[in-house]
């Protein structure tokens, strides 16, 4: 029975204890989207709030660096990263992200999304 109390408890605490890690849990455009028009910015939703002078993302196409039209920008809840950019000519488009959560872990990933076609 001991052990099933232990199981209960820590199911409980499991999703709070990943909310604090700033887990990538949506973006827009999602993740392998297949827009027929260039989207104005980027958006990345994480599960807890992160470090804002931590932040570190990259958009390429084609392995080609994008320029960003500023600079990305934290949500005031620390949950959302957002960056401009200029009009995305048709193509591939990868996102490089690498954040800090204000607990203290990194996380980074790496998705695409396609602008006028695959």
């Amino acid at each position: 029975m001991k052990s099933v109390k232990f199981i209960l408890i820590f199911a409980l605490l499991l999703p709070g204890f990943a909310d604090a890690h700033g887990v990538l849990v949506g973006s827009e455009p999602p993740a392998g989207a297949l827009l027929s028009v260039s989207p104005k910015q980027l958006r990345l939703r994480f599960s807890g709030a992160i470090e804002p002078a931590l932040v570190k993302l990259g958009l390429t196409r084609e392995g080609q660096p994008v320029s960003l039209a500023s600079p990305p920008v934290v949500s005031d809840d620390g949950r959302w990263l957002t960056a401009k950019f200029d009009i995305l000519a048709p193509g591939r488009y990868r996102v490089d992200w690498a954040v800090v959560a204000k607990d203290g872990h990194k996380t980074r990933g790496t998705f695409e999304f396609f602008v006028g076609g695959r």
